[in-house]
């Protein structure tokens, strides 16, 4: 760094800094939803029903398969926005990215 230079975030490894403690609020946040999503499942029949979704996805990890229920339920089909871009033509065909 040259002389009248500083760090916008300060020093990245220190635990001091802004970036630091936007770290440490953005991963507080992300637990929170996640312990909110998981008491939606307070019935054994809505959590087999997203066991089942999440089995039908055997390609994806169970936490981007419960990622796409929560973001679409009934979704048939899942893969990658590039995937389905290229096979089913994108929005043109009425298809829906989830």
């Amino acid at each position: 760094m040259r002389e009248g230079e500083s760090l916008l975030w300060g020093d990245e490894g220190s635990p001091g800094t802004s970036a630091a403690a936007w770290d440490r609020a953005a991963a507080q946040r992300s637990l929170d939803e996640l312990f909110q999503f998981a008491r939606q499942y307070n019935s054994s029949e809505e959590f087999a029903a997203l066991m089942q979704f999440i089995v039908r996805f055997r390609l994806y990890s169970p936490f981007n398969a419960m990622l796409a229920y929560t973001q679409m339920p009934g979704a048939r089909f899942v893969a990658p926005a590039h995937l389905w871009l290229r096979d089913e033509g994108g929005a043109d065909t009425g298809s829906t990215l989830c």
